[in-house]
């Protein structure tokens, strides 16, 4: 029953609403692991309905087949690899190696990965037809590419604030030999 699911709920070593409040360099690479592992099922799913596209020419509009594009390799590339390959592996690596307990600014961290949601949302809103290469002559210079490019500049702010905070802690931290 309702008793047995919280106990089952509270017995996970993860707490969901203290992992999204947090800003433990563990949490935090926990949550770019979520937003990683989310934005990979994302521009899967898109992939799959722009391949279905083909094979039953009927099922998305030719703007709406040529915003999945778009969408899915931005997706796959600034959200699923990078916050993954970067963001996970560099906040769960780098105190254990400059033996620390958190990274330096943890508030700044926690800062650059909330970034990355508000960017993606902005980005599937967007809905822009560009190609993932942005390639002027593929795109219209419309308001949806604004929004596009917009939310681009926030993913990559977030990771230059995240890289910034990667280095200045091992910078900082570094034995003097």
């Amino acid at each position: 029953s309702n008793t047995s699911r919280l106990k089952v709920l509270q017995s996970l070593p993860i707490n969901l609403p203290k992992t999204f409040s947090s800003v433990n360099h563990i949490d935090v690479a926990f949550l770019y692991l979520l937003l990683g592992l989310f934005s990979a099922v994302l521009g899967s799913s898109m992939s799959l309905l722009f391949r279905l596209q083909l094979t039953y020419p009927v099922l998305l509009t030719s703007d709406l087949y040529n915003s999945m594009v778009t969408m899915h390799g931005l997706i796959m590339v600034f959200f699923a690899a990078i916050p993954t390959a970067i963001g996970f592996f560099a906040n769960m690596l780098i105190p254990f190696h400059c033996n620390i307990p958190d990274l330096l600014f943890p508030r700044i961290n926690a800062l650059s990965f909330w970034l990355l949601p508000l960017s993606l949302t902005m980005l599937l809103f967007s809905l822009a037809c560009a190609g993932w290469t942005m390639y002027p002559p593929l795109s219209r210079n419309s308001a949806n590419i604004e929004y596009t490019i917009f939310s681009l500049h926030l993913a990559g702010v977030s990771s230059l604030v995240s890289s910034c905070n990667f280095m200045v802690t091992m910078i900082s931290t570094r034995a003097l030999s």
